[in-house]
C-alpha cells in the first residue's frame, strides 16, 4: 500500500539566482562549476555552525532556483525559522562572493517534498514574494510570518534577530552580513569594490543597476555600523 501523500506546515524559502540564465547560455559548464561550488560551500558552512542537529533543512535545486524547507512543529517555530533564514543568508553570501546576486522570500504554509517533486501553497507564496515584492537582491520575510513568530531584530534570545533586518520600506529581510561573519570588514570592503565595478558596467541598464545600487547601500550601512570589533565572531 502506497504511503499517503500530504502537505504539512513548513517554513519555506524560495531563492532565485539573478543573472544565472545568461551565465548558463554563455557557458553552461563554467557556470555549473561556480554555482555548485557556491551551494556546496554554503551547505558546509551551515552544517558547521547551525547547532541544532535535530533540524535539517530540505533543499531542492532546479537550475537557478533553490527551495529550503523545514517542518514547523508547534513550539519550535523560531528554531525552524532560524535554520531557514541562516541557510538563506549563507547562500546569499556564498553566491555574492562569486559575483551573483540572489533574491527570495520566506513564508510559512503547507508544503510537500520527496525525491520526485515539491508542492504546496508555501512554495507558491515564497515564489510570489521573490518575484513580485523583493525586487532588490534580498530575501524578504513574509509579514504574516513576522507577526506569527513576533520576529524583531532585537530578538537575540532565539538568535533570530542576528539574521533579520528591517529595510527602509519596513519589510523584514535576511541580514547575512552580521556578527557571525568572521573578517566582516574584509568581506564588506572587497564586495563593495566589486559592486562599484558592476554599477559602472550596468549604468545604462536601470533595472540591473538599481539592484547593485541597493546592495551598495546595504554594505555601506554595515561599514558604518560595524566599527566595533570587540564581539567574538565565528568564521562563517
Amino acid at each position: 500500500m502506497k504511503n499517503k501523500l500530504e502537505v504539512t506546515q513548513h517554513i519555506v524559502a524560495f531563492i532565485d539566482i539573478l543573472g544565472s540564465s545568461d551565465a548558463i547560455k554563455n557557458n553552461s559548464q563554467s557556470s555549473l562549476e561556480v554555482m555548485h561550488s557556491a551551494y556546496q560551500s554554503a551547505l558546509d558552512l551551515f552544517n558547521r555552525f547551525f547547532d541544532n542537529k535535530n533540524i535539517q533543512p530540505k533543499i531542492k535545486i532546479f537550475s537557478d532556483n533553490i527551495s529550503i524547507a523545514v517542518p514547523c512543529d508547534i513550539g519550535f517555530e523560531k528554531p525552524c525559522f532560524l535554520a531557514v533564514a541562516m541557510m538563506s543568508g549563507i547562500i546569499q553570501m556564498e553566491f555574492l562572493k562569486r559575483n551573483y546576486l540572489t533574491r527570495g522570500g520566506i513564508v510559512i504554509g503547507d508544503y510537500f517534498c520527496d525525491d520526485v517533486m515539491v508542492w504546496g501553497n508555501a512554495l507558491v507564496k515564497a515564489y510570489e514574494l521573490e518575484s513580485k515584492v523583493a525586487f532588490y537582491p534580498r530575501v524578504i520575510i513574509d509579514p504574516e510570518l513576522v507577526g506569527k513568530l513576533n520576529l524583531t531584530s532585537e530578538d537575540k534570545k532565539s538568535r533570530c534577530g542576528t539574521w533579520i533586518n528591517q529595510d527602509e520600506d519596513f519589510l523584514f529581510c535576511v541580514d547575512y552580513v552580521n556578527e557571525c561573519l568572521k573578517d566582516q570588514l574584509v568581506f564588506v570592503l572587497g564586495t563593495m569594490n566589486m559592486v562599484e565595478t558592476k554599477i559602472v558596467k550596468y549604468n545604462s541598464n536601470i533595472k540591473v543597476c538599481q539592484k547593485w545600487l541597493w546592495l551598495q547601500k546595504y554594505l555601506a550601512k554595515k561599514l558604518y555600523c560595524n566599527s566595533d570589533e570587540g564581539d567574538e565572531k565565528t568564521d562563517v
